[in-house]
């Protein structure tokens, strides 16, 4: 089962786009997510591991941090690249750094913007209860 979702993880990283081949690409992805839905149902191990707390709150953090990410990697990111790079090269400890530390800049970044997130989630679904309009039924 491991070395299923390796496979297909590899895969799907170097899978190139290709307008030729985008529905068999779709067709492809699925049964690929598919078996790998499955593999992870099946494995208890896998299981557990997906229930575990760090992978609830990185699902809990997942749209914050898609939001938050990119405006860190251009800022921060950027910044500490030009910073480090003003001899000519960076050093794999300066990369390693670096790296780390927008990892790090984006998951705070994101949990503090998971209040936010609840926040106009329970918005969106008052302004949803009084909008849509639901005929109720005829006694």
């Amino acid at each position: 089962i491991v070395l299923l979702f390796a496979a297909i993880l590899f895969d799907m990283m170097n899978t190139k786009f290709n307008y030729t081949d985008y529905y068999e690409t779709i067709q492809a992805n699925t049964i690929k997510a598919a078996m790998l839905l499955f593999a992870l149902q099946s494995n208890n191990l896998l299981e557990r591991a997906m229930r575990s707390k760090i992978s609830l709150f990185m699902g809990h953090i997942s749209f914050p941090l898609y939001l938050i990410h990119f405006p860190v990697m251009v800022s921060l990111m950027s910044h500490a690249i030009i910073a480090a790079n003003s001899d000519g090269h960076i050093a794999l400890m300066e990369a390693l750094a670096i790296a780390i530390l927008t990892l790090i800049f984006c998951i705070l970044g994101a949990w503090a913007f998971t209040s936010i997130d609840k926040m106009t989630n329970f918005i969106c679904a008052q302004l949803a209860k009084i909008t849509i309009f639901i005929p109720r039924r005829a006694a």
